[in-house]
């Protein structure tokens, strides 16, 4: 059964990520624009709610009644609709990337031919063109804020704490250390983000379980050179 608590704060604020909103009764409600990211909506009802470009990313419909709703320009990548009822529903503009769909369940939808599902050359699109994510943000920061700290410690007579990079650095200069940095940087951050395209939810942890490892490695070694 759905929270109620968190039914009411999706109903006034119209934001519920992560939500545990299981059979619950959103017939007629207005959604538009809501962010239902990775949100359990199995078993919901739906009927005839707005939810037009509402994120939907990851969520679970599993089973939901989404008679008569409006989805026009709504987010379902990655999106799991298994034997949810899409009878008269509006999908128009929808993104269905990687969405998981009972057969025959867009027969009586209305949509947009082109747009409807994409082929899986247009999936691998979504690992450049999808919406950046804050972990992945967040990831990308801390490595870029070790990399000019590094650069300048070293500036003024500092040395590097990883082996690897000291010996990059004394092989090759600033540029290989940069280099090297980098490529330690866009090789998982790229890996997660083709994961994202498969399984968003396995991607997001990842990358959240990636920054705080990165993070509490960066903090060690800070206070490793206080001390």
């Amino acid at each position: 059964m759905a929270n109620l608590d968190e039914v009411k704060l999706l109903l006034r604020t119209k934001s519920c990520p992560l939500g545990d909103l299981r059979e619950a009764d959103l017939s007629r409600a207005d959604l538009g624009k809501a962010d239902l990211y990775h949100a359990d909506l199995s078993g919901a009802v739906l009927r005839e709610a707005n939810l037009q470009a509402a994120n939907l990313t990851g969520a679970k419909l599993v089973g939901a009644d989404l008679t008569g709703a409006n989805l026009r320009f709504a987010k379902l990548v990655g999106t799991d609709l298994s034997d949810a009822v899409l009878a008269a529903a509006d999908l128009r503009g929808a993104v269905l990337s990687d969405a998981v769909l009972t057969k025959g369940a867009l027969e009586s939808a209305v949509r947009d031919e082109p747009t409807s599902v994409p082929t899986t050359a247009e999936r691998r699109v979504g690992l450049l063109g999808s919406e950046v994510r804050l972990s992945t943000l967040c990831l990308v920061t801390v490595g870029l804020f070790d990399l000019v700290t590094t650069v300048v410690f070293l500036a003024i007579g500092g040395e590097e704490g990883n082996p690897l990079f000291a010996g990059l650095f004394e092989e090759y200069g600033p540029l290989g250390l940069v280099l090297g940095k980098v490529v330690f940087l866009a090789g998982p951050v790229l890996l997660l983000e083709y994961v994202r395209t498969k399984s968003p939810t396995s991607a997001e942890q990842g990358t959240w379980v990636a920054f705080l490892a990165y993070l509490a490695l960066y903090g060690t070694h800070l206070v490793t050179l206080r001390g």
